[in-house]
């Protein structure tokens, strides 16, 4: 790519912020299911997959926060799995990464399609400028035309989740101590989850 200032973007996928005001742009249809953007972003703040050669560094950057004992490779051999059924995103702001997690395919669950958000981080110099919940609220979007559950684990307060509509499962359903298991699903979904076993709910990811 000549200008790497340009992204290709699902635009039924992306909520634009006030700050990310778009500078040009043009379209085409590409099928019967979504329209490609051509966007370039006031003040360079994208949404994209994470490249191949960021993952090592976005990893490190998690082994900080749940390494859990385990050294770095094992770490890092464990977190690798993951991409086999996993895609990660990153909000780059000015160049950077600022915020990144990884939207992960858990198959078939409760009669719909389900998805893990895990390893969601925002490096220290860029918190509490929303990077987090603008990447969240980007994956949400990215799944919506979907009838699915999306499950993710939370070990900071559930509060920020629910503001995305994230429900806390049960207790008889929680499976690990110290994190909320938390799911943002259709209510029909919903009262299937209540009635199941916690065998059919996924393991911390």
């Amino acid at each position: 790519m000549a200008d790497d200032s340009w992204m290709v973007v699902h635009v039924w996928q992306f909520m634009a912020y006030s700050s990310w005001m778009m500078v040009e742009s043009d379209f085409k249809q590409m099928n019967n299911n979504y329209i490609l953007y051509r966007i370039r972003m006031a003040g360079r703040m994208i949404i994209r997959e994470a490249r191949s050669k960021e993952i090592r560094p976005l990893l490190e950057a998690g082994y900080k926060i749940w390494h859990k004992g385990r050294s770095f490779e094992e770490y890092y051999r464990d977190n690798s799995r993951e991409d086999a059924y996993g895609t990660r995103y990153v909000l780059e702001a000015e160049g950077e990464i600022a915020s990144s997690l990884i939207v992960l395919r858990l198959g078939e669950r409760f009669g719909c399609k389900a998805y893990g958000f895990g390893s969601v981080l925002t490096e220290e110099i860029h918190k509490g400028k929303g990077y987090a919940a603008g990447l969240l609220d980007f994956c949400i979007k990215k799944l919506r035309g979907e009838d699915c559950i999306i499950f993710l684990y939370s070990e900071i307060t559930p509060a920020f989740y629910e503001r995305f509509h994230f429900r806390i499962l049960p207790d008889n359903l929680q499976k690990k101590k110290g994190c909320y298991c938390m799911a943002l699903c259709k209510e029909e979904a919903w009262e299937k989850i209540l009635t199941a076993d916690s065998l059919d709910v996924p393991d911390y990811f």
